[in-house]
């Protein structure tokens, strides 16, 4: 069976790469052909582009747009690096197509695949892909090929009611439906009466061995160092009082990917690639994130953790915490903080049976996919 694959795969995001990957090595366990379909929008491609006017567009005022334009030229070396790093990895770890640029070129593609899944990340957030996307609905195949979804994320807590008539019809065209979060079950429920499978983040279906293997990769001179590794995606004080307090009752140093320090102790590292982000989650003592992926990799690396929900997309990190029976490793605000607790071990063997469960349910979905006619 060929299988091709339409993921976010090539944003310089930590989640983004790290997940699509994980999907990939997952399908090769059921085919020796499986292709990351190399899709490549202008909308996302420009984001992560050295050299981007497209970006000033978010900065108010020609004094700002003057003022970042200077910070990206002083930062240029380490974009330089962090921009090698993730299209290294990419290149070298995704059996890629060649690149289409927009939905039509895909359409006049006569592709050669079985079976053609999208996923997994937020693919059906129509903020990530800027409106309607058809590309992550598999709009442009032809009906011979079977089309599923593998833990697509919808990223928010409802569909976009302008986008309510398009969602309808091309999830309807899918053959089979698995989502990320259980709380989005009922938000297309909607929109279609197809059953709706839940599954894991496909970060979750690796090994951890693979995972460690792919950390051994970095060059970061960091085994032997003691820390709490930070993964911030969203300004929020009250993340920054928490950081701070744990770092002083444990007594360690503070290891942040991040442009700039925020935190008392503190070891930014703006330059870090996948292999990097793996190294410094997997080596250290503790982890305190907002991101969804920074949560899962805390876990499979068996970590201690602090999870501060994202404001805007938190409900699937709080989904993931309350699956492995980890709801009190969530904190809201400083004042919610329990010290005592949060400092406590957890009990892996406990966490890993429950995602093994679910592993197992994942992994038949795929095998249902696979082998249903």
């Amino acid at each position: 069976m060929n299988i091709g694959i339409v993921s976010i795969h090539s944003a310089h995001n930590y989640g983004s790469v790290l997940q699509a990957y994980a999907l990939q090595e997952v399908l090769k366990k059921y085919s020796s052909k499986v292709d990351m379909i190399n899709y490549r929008p202008h909308y996302l491609n420009c984001q992560y582009n050295l050299f981007s006017i497209r970006v000033y567009k978010r900065y108010k005022g020609f004094f700002n747009k003057i003022l970042h334009f200077g910070w990206r030229i002083i930062m240029l070396p380490r974009r330089i690096e962090k921009y090698y790093k993730f299209e290294h990895f990419i290149l070298n770890n995704m059996n890629l197509t060649k690149k289409y640029k927009s939905y039509e070129q895909l359409c006049n593609e006569n592709f050669n695949y079985d079976l053609v899944v999208v996923g997994s990340d937020q693919v059906w957030n129509t903020d990530i892909t800027e409106g309607f996307d058809k590309t992550y609905y598999l709009g442009f195949l032809n009906n011979n090929i079977k089309k599923a979804s593998y833990a697509a994320s919808i990223g928010k807590s409802s569909l976009d009611k302008q986008y309510e008539s398009l969602y309808k019809k091309y999830i309807n065209q899918l053959d089979c439906i698995s989502l990320r979060e259980r709380s989005n079950v009922k938000t297309l429920k909607f929109i279609t009466e197809k059953n709706i499978h839940v599954s894991l983040d496909p970060t979750l279906l690796l090994e951890k061995k693979k995972w460690i293997e792919i950390s051994n990769k970095s060059n970061l001179k960091i085994d032997n160092e003691k820390y709490i590794f930070v993964y911030i995606l969203q300004e929020n004080i009250e993340f920054v009082k928490i950081v701070n307090e744990l770092s002083k009752k444990l007594n360690l140093k503070v290891y942040s990917i991040s442009k700039k320090k925020r935190f008392n102790n503190e070891k930014i590292f703006p330059n870090a690639g996948p292999e990097d982000f793996l190294k410094l989650c997997n080596n250290s003592e503790f982890v305190v994130t907002n991101s969804f992926h920074g949560t899962v990799f805390s876990l499979i690396f068996e970590k201690r953790n602090c999870i501060i929900p994202h404001l805007h997309t938190g409900s699937r990190m709080i989904d993931l915490m309350n699956l492995v029976g980890l709801k009190n490793r969530i904190v809201e605000n400083y004042k919610n903080l329990d010290v005592k607790n949060i400092l406590k071990n957890i009990n892996y063997n406990t966490v890993n049976q429950k995602l093994n469960t679910y592993r197992i349910e994942s992994l038949k979905y795929i095998e249902g996919v696979i082998d249903e006619k």
